[in-house]
């Protein structure tokens, strides 16, 4: 899948990206991907009004969020991964979405 990444400019810390996708995402398939590929997901749905919102949290590391908006698969650094481990998540993320 093709895919443009782009900073959230509400994140004063760089930390949330936003994944402008040119098809929908299923959660499921996404998350079961990065699963395989050795994540260990707490996943969860939240309503948002109309929406609903698919949150995977690998936890100390990284967040992904699928539903908050129409074509944007949001993924979001926690603060506690350092610069390595945060390059090697953002890579296994991007090699995921791109092989959807």
């Amino acid at each position: 899948m093709h895919f443009e990444a782009r900073p959230n400019k509400r994140c004063q810390k760089g930390l949330h990206l936003e994944y402008v996708v040119e098809a929908s995402v299923d959660a499921a398939t996404l998350f079961t991907q990065l699963e395989q590929q050795g994540a260990t997901l707490l996943r969860a749905e939240e309503q948002w009004g109309p929406r609903t919102l698919h949150r995977a949290v690998q936890q100390f590391r990284f967040e992904v969020r699928v539903g908050a908006q129409d074509g944007v698969v949001d993924f979001l650094h926690r603060a506690s991964a350092d610069d390595v481990q945060r390059r090697e998540d953002r890579a296994l993320f991007e090699h995921v979405l791109a092989q959807l």
